[in-house]
């Protein structure tokens, strides 16, 4: 079901129901695009929770190309 805009159709609602909170993502590198369209963009690991620093060092290890994203909010 790729390429049937099903996932754009789900970012765009998380779009509308993050308003304007601050919300993390942790992305492969070859989709930066797709979660810059709703305002991601990729931070350095010292502006991340340590939880989410954890993880992304999980996945790498285990050859996925990890880029920690932050959508900008108020709250």
């Amino acid at each position: 079901h790729q390429r049937c805009g099903i996932g754009s159709n789900m970012l765009r609602m998380i779009d509308q129901e993050l308003g304007d909170r601050r919300c993390f993502c942790l992305s492969l590198r070859h989709l930066q695009g797709y979660y810059s369209a709703v305002g991601f963009r990729p931070c350095g690991e010292e502006e991340i929770p340590e939880f989410l620093v954890e993880r992304a060092q999980q996945y790498r290890p285990k050859g996925y190309d990890i880029v920690v994203m932050v959508r900008a909010g108020s709250g």
